[in-house]
Order: C-alpha cells, then structure tokens, then sequence
C-alpha cells in the first residue's frame, strides 16, 4: 500500500534529521501496528518538552516544504532513536515453536530477562527462521515506556501519529543490503556513541543479534570483542574466522531503512 511518511533520525549527539517521502509498507499481518509504538504517558520535564519541541518544529518544516498542488499528507512519523534505548535480541526457544509459545517467550524474554516491568516495557517480535522448521528464531526489540513516550504527546509529532519506532542501528541495516549479502561469516557492527549492535551473519543470512548500551567506549569495544568471541563459539568455529566490521550508523543509511523494518517487512527471514 503506497504510503507518505515523515522519516525522524534522532542521533546520540543531539542531531535530528527529516525526510518525507512515498514508499510501500509490507505486512504479513494488515491491521496489527507495525511496529514498537509509544503509549499516552506525557513527560512533564523542561527538557522532555524542549525535545519534543525540537521534534516536532523538524517534523512541521519537512511537512511544509513538502507541500504543493497534488500533495498527499503524510500519514504518520517514522521514528529512529538511538540506540541506547531499546534491547535487541534474536533468541530461539525449544520446542515446537507454535504462535503463542513464541509469544510467551518474547513476553518473558523482555519482562523478565531483560527486567523491564509490564506497566513500563514497549516491545515487539517476529518469527525470522523459514516456516518448516521446528526451532523458532525470534527477533526481539523492546524499550522503556518513558524513553518513547518522552518525544511524543498521546502517540503523535506534530499532530501526525507516530505509526513505528525502532533502533537507528535497525534502519541503518535494513538502508544497506550488502551488509546482509556475501559468503562466510561476518560480524557487522553498528555503533552509536557507547552503545552498539552486533549482527552475526552466516552465508548472507542472520544468525545472531545483540545490543548493548555501554557506561563508556573502553567498555563498548570490550563488549564488542567478547559478542564477536561468542559468536564465533556458537557456530564452532575460532574467533580469527569471523571477519568483523564495524561502523557508525549513518544517518541516509537510517532514511533508506526506515521503512525496511524488520518487524514490518521479514526481511531478515
């Protein structure tokens, strides 16, 4: 379904950026929200308004210069935050894997492993493994209720509603195909200020997930190296074999994915 978005980058450095732009949205189910969406809380302090301000004042003006005879409005905002906000992880449950057992599991995986109580947790799942296989792999995103709620007012930017948010490291993969392309085993990594995301891929397709967000670069380029470590253990192999690359997450490559979600489009299955 052809639709008109406004695209927001919130970077760590205080950087927003704004495009609007028509593109496709796909959907293996139509009517369930896309994605991780804020909820009605309103943040009261100075500086949550400030911000939502500044939002907002960037959303109205790529809203304004977009205007002409023939226009369509923008349906809603899409919405990258840093990532330092949100918990990501591609888990796989025993079992059968069945709908609601996966369910169950993304709900305990964020409530209780990730320690996010119920009342403050936004999150989101899908299945990413092919269909006949019994081992589920479950790609997983969560954030605190506050850390989303504190751009918005009841859901909406500027008046438009805020239709799907997600990590920038997200977009910036789904923005950039080649990284999901290729033989062997590779380790892309996204980072962003002392957070980081690491994606483990195995002939082209993911095979591991984690973020982490870091109390300071020495402790983030640790991290990195230990998640570069294990992953390399599940597959059996040595560490020396997973060619690593790392890289910010840029800000055009965030635009071109925004709308390549995973949890929208299944493009990691």
């Amino acid at each position: 379904m052809p639709s008109l978005w406004v695209c927001v980058d919130v970077r760590t450095g205080g950087e927003i950026a704004a495009s609007l732009g028509r593109t496709t949205l796909f959907s293996e189910e139509p009517g369930k929200p896309a994605a991780v969406a804020p909820g009605s809380a309103m943040a009261n302090s100075a500086d949550d308004r400030q911000e939502r301000e500044r939002i907002a004042g960037a959303v109205e003006e790529v809203v304004s210069r977009g205007g002409g005879p023939g226009t369509v409005s923008p349906g809603g905002v899409l919405l990258a935050l840093p990532d330092g906000r949100f918990r990501i992880a591609l888990a796989t449950p025993e079992g059968r894997g069945a709908h609601r057992r996966m369910a169950e599991y993304a709900r305990w995986k964020v409530l209780s492993d990730w320690g996010i109580p119920e009342e403050d947790a936004l999150y989101d799942w899908q299945r990413v493994s092919p269909p006949w296989e019994r081992r589920k792999r479950v790609l997983i995103v969560a954030a605190e209720r506050q850390a989303v709620a504190r751009l918005t007012v009841d859901g909406t930017i500027a008046g438009l509603p805020v239709a799907l948010v997600l990590p920038r490291s997200l977009a910036a993969w789904n923005g950039s195909p080649a990284f999901a392309s290729g033989n062997g085993l590779r380790g892309l990594v996204f980072e962003d200020a002392t957070a980081f995301i690491f994606f483990g891929t195995a002939g082209g397709r993911l095979r591991y997930v984690r973020s982490r967000a870091c109390s300071d670069l020495e402790e983030r380029d640790a991290e990195i190296a230990e998640t570069a470590r294990h992953f390399a253990e599940t597959l059996g192999v040595p560490a020396d074999a997973v060619a690593i690359e790392a890289r910010e997450a840029e800000t055009g490559a965030s635009f071109r994915g925004l709308l390549r979600h995973p949890l929208v489009s299944g493009v990691f299955a």
